[in-house]
Order: C-alpha cells, then structure tokens, then sequence
C-alpha cells in the first residue's frame, strides 16, 4: 500500500524522541562491521571488470560471485547496500557482453540494484512495512508507462530491437528502483546526512581519478572511468559540484565550508578539462540561479571567475570556452550549427510518430545528443509532456524543501538537489542527461534523500500544528 502524497500519515516517527531509523551503537557498530569488507569486495570486483584482457566469462563469474555475499550483506541492513552502491555507481567502469549476437555495455551496479531492491522488497513484506508516498511518484510511473506502450508497439510492429529495447528500459526502471528503495530505507536525520557525505566522498574518488587524468595527458579531454564520455562526465561532476554548493551556502560551521570548499575545487579542475561545452553552460546557469536566489556573493564569485579563467586556463580550454561564449553571439560556431540542423531533422522524425513515439531500443545511444527530442522521439508528445511533468515536480520539491527544513545541511541537500537539478536540465540540451547512468543513477539516489527528508519536514510540520492548539488551551485554562 502506497501512503497518500498529503499531509504525514499516522505511522510517521515521533519527533519527540529517536527516529525510528536511527541506528543504535550495536547498530551502528554492525553496520560497520559488515559494511568494510563488503567496501573491500566491490574494490576487488572493480580491478576484476577493469582487466581489459580478462576474459568476458570471469568477469561475469566476479560480478555474479560478488553480487551472492553482496546480498548476504545487504539483507543484513538495506542501508549497507545502498551505501556500497553509491560507491559502485561511481567508480565502475563500463564493461561490454554479447547477448543473442548483440554487444549491451553493463556496469557493477547493474547487478547490484537489483540485490538492493529484492533486499528491500523481502525486508519490507517480512515487516508489513507500506511503501511511502512522494510526488514524484506519479509522473515517474507515467514516463515509464509511456515510453513502456511505445515500446510494446515498437516490438509488435518489428521497428525496435528487442535486446536493446530490453535492455534499455530495465536501466530507466533501474532509476525509479534506486529512488524507491532510498525514500523507504533512508529515514532519519543521521542516514540522511551519512548518505549525502557518501556520495560526495564518492565523487571525489572520481574527481581525483580525473585529475590523475590531467596528469597524464594536460591536452586530453577527461572523460573520468574507463567507457564514459567527456561530456557525460562534465555533467556528473557539474550536478555534484551545484551541489556541494547549496550545502556551502546553508551550513554555518568553518569545519564543513572548508571541507566544502576544497572539494568544490577538487571536482571543477577535471569538469573544466573534460572540455565539455554543455557542462560549462550549465554550471554557470546553476549557480547563478543558486546565486540569484540565496546568496548573491556566488554571483560575484560567478563573475570573477569568468573574467579570470581565460587568462589562466590552457589554451585549449580556453577555446572551448570562447566558442561556447560565440554560441550566443551573432556568428555561432560550425560545430553548434550543424547540432542545430541535427535537431531539425530529428524533429521532423519526431513527426511521423508525434503521439507515442517510436519507443526505447530504436535509436542507439549516442545518435542524439539533446534529452528533450530523445523523449519526443521514444515517447512521442506523451512522453516529452511527462518528462517536462516529472522535471517540474522534482524543481518545487527541491526548492520548497530548501524553504521549510530547518536543519542547515538538510536544508543544504534540498538547496543543492534543486541548482543541480537546474544545471542538468541545462545540460540535457547538448546531451542525454536524464538517460544515461553516469548521472542518473546518483542523481536518484540524491533525489530518494529528497523525498526522504520531505516526510520529515511533513512530520514536523504536523508536530508544530498539533502543539498550537495545545498551547492555545493550556493559557487559556483557568490558574
């Protein structure tokens, strides 16, 4: 049973003493315990899938192998899988196998989000816990419902793939899984903030993975783990950066703005060299309008730094950003002109299947570089509307909860989920970012947190409406 999207239901923890999940020392102690060898394992998994002359059948034998005692962990506490998960999310690589002749690139948490969410599924029927509600539920369910028709009928009429159809709709059902499985299992204040230090800790594992990049090669694009792209990269990093920002701002001690600060530096030296055009547009727009709406000091910081960069960045970053700037000039650059054309001719194939879409698995990935036309094309006008439905949802929520939570870095979290979500949506017009797993898999498992602390906030909201009327016949009793 799913709760209703409104006010707190009854069975929401009381305020008034510990959450009801919040780990106690033996907990706590447990969950360490069995969370540091499980770390170990995805570590030695992840040099396993990283041998590029090992065969492809021991690598499947290391994931299926490490995916049983994963298991074994994750049944222990939900929590530690989807921990170790976020850690997979981020440092693995891309491997391929050949399914019924057909090359499909798989990833170590392919086989382990589904681990967690049949962990969860079975801790969840063995303790009649309901799954909560969330708002972005039903536009969620709608995409997917939507882009599943099409591509039923893209199979019944023999235009898609059914490998890659497959294939391509079990990884977007994948996303909805991660966020389900957060919003259920992560509850209390002290998970909530454990799971966002996680996952910037994560991608400062990546971020400096990048840097070592840099290293190697000053004059190569950094395209972070091995089988990702420049651009998709730039757009991982992008959403982490927005929002290590939206903590910086919200949070009050020295300790955790330095911490902050110096992981923001850390994360933009590889995103300005991955040389993504897309990525640099779109972190400007996201901090600016972080900056516009909370702290206008991050639109001076903006501005310095745009007029600074070009004299001390290498000379070929420094072209990608002048011909970004040219963009928006009178006489754009022949790169940008012939994307522009390429959305022109998709859009006129837009219109031979302008209601439905011609479904997932049709197109490969790659043959289009803009989100907005790949949900027109795979979702026809349907899909796009619940998309654009789903992206609306997701900015309210975000930037409401920036507004109600009281505790600064949750407040943080929220704040930075909805920039971030800004600098993609920017970002998903020169490339798939709302597809593709690099920075769709973090970026639910960020949005599972949000919706998360809006059962929280909901519950206190609740607490300080009950306690008003209480008050109000407590003075009004006679002495």
């Amino acid at each position: 049973m799913v709760e209703p999207e409104g006010p707190v239901a009854s069975g929401e923890p009381d305020l008034s003493r510990e959450p009801a999940g919040e780990p106690g020392p033996q907990r706590r102690e447990a969950i360490a315990r069995y969370a540091l060898p499980g770390l170990l394992l995805l570590i030695i998994a992840y040099g396993f899938l990283g041998i590029e002359d090992l065969p492809v059948e021991w690598k499947i034998f290391s994931a299926v192998a490490s995916g049983l005692i994963f298991y074994l962990l994750t049944f222990a506490d939900v929590r530690i899988g989807l921990g170790l998960t976020v850690v997979a999310l981020a440092i693995s690589p891309e491997f391929p196998v050949t399914v019924g002749g057909r090359t499909i690139d798989l990833r170590l948490e392919d086989f382990l989000v589904p681990i967690v969410f049949l962990a969860w599924l079975g801790q969840g029927a063995a303790h009649h816990r309901p799954v909560r509600g969330s708002p972005l539920i039903a536009p969620a369910l709608a995409l997917l419902g939507i882009l599943g028709l099409a591509t039923l009928n893209a199979l019944t009429l023999g235009t898609a793939k059914p490998t890659e159809a497959f294939f391509h709709y079990l990884r977007l059902a994948s996303y909805f899984l991660i966020f389900l499985v957060v919003l259920n299992s992560v509850t209390s204040a002290r998970d909530l903030k454990a799971f966002v230090v996680i996952l910037l800790s994560a991608c400062a594992v990546v971020a400096a993975f990048g840097s070592y990049q840099i290293l190697a090669d000053p004059s190569a694009r950094t395209s972070g783990p091995p089988g990702e792209t420049p651009n998709i990269f730039g757009g991982y990093l992008l959403f982490h950066v927005l929002l290590a920002l939206g903590l910086l701002v919200s949070v009050i001690t020295t300790g955790a703005r330095a911490l902050l600060v110096g992981l923001i530096v850390l994360v933009t030296l590889p995103l300005l060299y991955s040389q993504s055009r897309g990525s640099y547009v779109a972190l400007v727009a996201g901090v600016l309008v972080l900056g516009l709406l909370r702290s206008p000091r991050l639109v001076v910081v903006l501005v310095l730094a745009l007029a600074v960069l070009p004299f001390v960045v290498p000379e070929t970053i420094r072209d990608r950003m002048q011909t970004t700037a040219e963009v928006f000039g009178t006489r754009p650059p022949s790169s940008w002109t012939a994307r522009t054309g390429a959305w022109q001719y998709e859009m006129r194939e837009v219109a031979k299947a302008p209601i439905l879409g011609e479904g997932v698995g049709t197109l490969m990935m790659g043959d289009i570089d803009n989100e907005y036309i790949l949900k027109a094309r795979e979702g026809g006008i349907l899909g796009l509307v619940a998309f654009l439905w789903l992206l609306g949802r997701l900015l309210r929520l975000g930037y409401g909860l920036s507004l109600r939570t009281r505790d600064p870095v949750l407040a943080g979290l929220a704040l930075g989920h909805f920039s971030g979500t800004v600098g993609l949506a920017v970002h998903a017009m020169a490339a798939t970012s709302f597809t593709t797993t690099r920075t769709m898999e973090p970026f639910w498992l960020a949005t599972g947190l949000l919706a998360s602390l809006e059962h929280r906030v909901l519950a206190e909201e609740a607490t300080d409406a009950s306690a008003v009327p209480r008050a109000a016949e407590a003075s009004a009793a006679p002495a």
